[in-house]
């Protein structure tokens, strides 16, 4: 029997004995009704890096000649035992995601201690066998299984199942699955100090949608606030349980950048934690990633290629994405739009909250299952519909107050100065330019509605006011001025 295949049977062997072990069965929601109390702990099937190279040495001699390595039989080896590959410019093993500088290290490590000379030259020559050798571009995503750390969760529109049993994939969630009947306490003392009881539920079903790899709701989910409610620690918890499978990025950037669309590759999430306050000057590209399908995307210095993009947005900010054509159905309807509470004033902020939840994070990812299996009970369709509808409707309708107050922050255009002061029509021409450079439509009735209301918040006043160089006494605001 040729080694690989005797390699591929220890495998199998491992396995067999850990099903045996665990009395290998599938747990569905009605197994765990009937089993309250009894909470089942399944063991993490990581290939831990020592194990890993005490199974490389114990068969040193296939691969070594002395303190020479014999390449290809090193690299076969090797794969076979931690089903590597090379997928999207990227190395994954049975682990998930690998990356370049930890397969250097995993192989410096076993050749190490096998006393094998020209360390350096060997590692570089067998990472570049390893890329051709495991060179992958055909993925099979399946959208009705969620990979954990300790096994398999298969999905249906009434329940699931679990194996304790590892396949491979790319989008390995850093969780491990739980019976357990305790809820995430701390999580969801937080998310009530933060969102309404509709909004966590929105939130819980967008959460659990992003955990396969489809686009089928075809919905985009921004959280909103004044700043400081603490919406933040939502993205730390998010990178802790997606792990690789979530990109941090800009819109902006990304919409702009035609090397950004490549970071989108295999991945499950895009997140954005503090949304620019800038118009965009297309739209399309983003409504084209929600529906998802089919893209062009080029790497520096590399060929473009077609790929299907899948990752759905998280974009937490001030304000929602603006564009000359946000109010337009085609837009809106792709939106889940959750709003944060007021802060509270006498409220003590925890430095310590992300990491605190990430504590939580097996039971989080269980909450957000429960959101997937109502998502997919519903035909993705999420929950508060109306309520959704209504809500996106009359933050547009409001949203040209919005617009101004984005005006009166760009210090481009206006300064905020103690003691100056500037003519309405003067101003009413310095926000046509901004309208302008923007790409928003301007409005200059709504414009001299929305201004005077914003005097408080900003220190402003409207009054008549004598401007000697005009020589004319003309309505104007105090406290603020053009910029150079």
């Amino acid at each position: 029997m040729k080694f690989a295949e005797k390699m591929v049977n220890k495998q199998k062997e491992r396995y067999m004995e850990l099903q045996r072990k665990l009395e290998f069965k599938s747990i569905s929601n009605k197994e765990e009704k009937n089993s309250v109390g009894s909470d089942i702990l399944y063991d993490n099937l990581d290939l831990q890096e020592n194990l890993l190279l005490n199974k490389m040495l114990d068969c040193k001699e296939r691969w070594t000649n002395g303190d020479k390595l014999k390449q290809k039989e090193f690299m076969e080896t090797y794969i076979n035992i931690t089903c590597l590959k090379y997928i999207s410019n990227d190395f994954y093993n049975i682990n998930g995601y690998l990356g370049l500088d930890k397969l250097k290290q995993s192989i410096f490590n076993i050749l190490n201690e096998a006393n094998v000379r020209n360390l350096n030259v060997e590692i570089k020559s067998m990472v570049e066998l390893l890329r051709m050798k495991c060179f992958s571009d055909n993925v099979n995503l399946s959208t009705n299984k969620v990979y954990v750390k300790n096994g398999l969760i298969t999905l249906n529109k009434n329940n699931h199942s679990f194996q304790p049993v590892r396949e491979f994939t790319i989008h390995l969630m850093n969780v491990n699955y739980t019976t357990s009947r305790k809820t995430p306490k701390k999580w969801l003392n937080f998310l009530n100090s933060l969102l309404s009881p509709e909004d966590i539920d929105i939130l819980q079903e967008y959460l659990g949608y992003c955990l396969i790899p489809l686009t089928d709701a075809q919905k985009s989910l921004f959280i909103i606030g004044k700043g400081g409610e603490g919406k933040s620690v939502i993205g730390k918890v998010l990178n802790s349980i997606f792990g690789s499978s979530l990109v941090n990025i800009k819109i902006q950037k990304l919409l702009t950048n035609k090397f950004s669309l490549a970071q989108l590759n295999s991945k499950l999430v895009i997140f954005e934690d503090e949304l620019q306050d800038i118009p965009l000057r297309e739209i399309d590209t983003f409504k084209s990633l929600i529906t998802g399908g089919q893209f062009s995307i080029e790497e520096k210095y590399q060929r473009e290629q077609q790929v299907s993009l899948y990752a759905r947005f998280i974009v937490l900010g001030n304000n929602i994405l603006k564009h000359k054509n946000c109010k337009e159905p085609s837009f809106q309807r792709r939106l889940l739009l959750l709003i944060t509470k007021e802060k509270d004033k006498n409220r003590i902020d925890n430095p310590y909250l992300s990491n605190e939840l990430i504590k939580e994070k097996d039971l989080i990812f269980m909450w957000m299952l429960k959101g997937l299996e109502r998502l997919l009970k519903n035909n993705y369709r999420f929950s508060h519909q109306d309520y959704m509808k209504e809500r996106i409707e009359n933050y547009y309708k409001s949203d040209y107050s919005k617009v101004v107050e984005s005006f009166i922050n760009d210090d481009r255009y206006i300064k905020l100065l103690s003691g100056s002061c500037t003519t309405t029509n003067d101003l009413m021409a310095q926000f046509k330019k901004y309208c302008s450079d923007n790409y928003i439509e301007y409005n200059g009735d709504k414009f001299s509605k929305e201004l005077p209301l914003l005097q408080e918040a900003y220190n402003i006043k409207k009054e008549k006011i004598y401007f000697r160089e005009l020589n004319k006494q003309l309505w104007g605001y105090r406290n603020i001025t053009l910029a150079n």
